[in-house]
């Protein structure tokens, strides 16, 4: 039968619509276009999390986050590391923005808290303001390794990535080509395991 040039364009059109709705989750020649699981750099990166919140009200205890203020602080970092406890080899990207949504909020209620009791200036001099400026550093990075779209940190919690530590010479031509957020979070996977190992000797 002779096709004419309306007929295969008539047929074209469903096709396309087919594979265009495969791409959603359906396996196309053996190969699916759908990530469900988080991968395990990032899993190591929530997993540090944990580590590096719970340095944060002992590190900052000494310069003035003590009484009222750091009672609720370390209830905020309990929260926290309740969510990130739920982390494991593996993680649905499902999981992850739960339990990246749980340490945003929580963050965005510590954040004022340690800014009243330490002025923004002098974060960026002591271990417990470097350690919560790399943390929200290193953010941006986990929040796209977990699909999150829209990220939940607010005005005075991003202020505190002013406090994060200066990156290592050797990472920061790399920071300019894959984003510094990638770097922080490499760094603050690299601290954290420096941390556990010293508490584990």
């Amino acid at each position: 039968m002779l096709l004419t040039r309306r007929s295969l364009l008539a047929t074209a059109a469903p096709a396309a619509l087919a594979i265009g709705l495969a791409g959603c989750g359906t396996t196309i020649s053996g190969i699916t276009n759908t990530v469900t699981t988080v991968g395990p750099t990032v899993i190591a990166a929530l997993q540090a999390l944990g580590t590096m919140f719970a340095q944060v009200v002992p590190q900052l205890a000494p310069f003035g986050l003590t009484g009222t203020s750091q009672s609720e602080a370390l209830s905020i970092i309990s929260t926290i590391e309740s969510a990130l406890s739920g982390v494991g080899s593996t993680l649905t990207l499902s999981q992850g923005q739960s339990i990246l949504t749980v340490v945003e909020n929580s963050l965005n209620t510590l954040a004022p808290i340690i800014l009243a009791a330490i002025p923004a200036a002098a974060l960026a001099a002591i271990p417990g303001g470097s350690i919560i400026g790399l943390i929200v550093a290193a953010l941006p990075a986990i929040e796209a390794g977990v699909n999150f779209l829209v990220s939940l940190i607010g005005q005075a919690a991003s202020s505190l990535k002013t406090s994060a530590p200066a990156l290592p010479a050797s990472s920061r031509f790399k920071a300019l080509a894959t984003g510094s957020s990638q770097q922080y979070m490499n760094l603050l996977i690299q601290r954290a395991s420096a941390a556990s190992r010293y508490h584990h000797r």
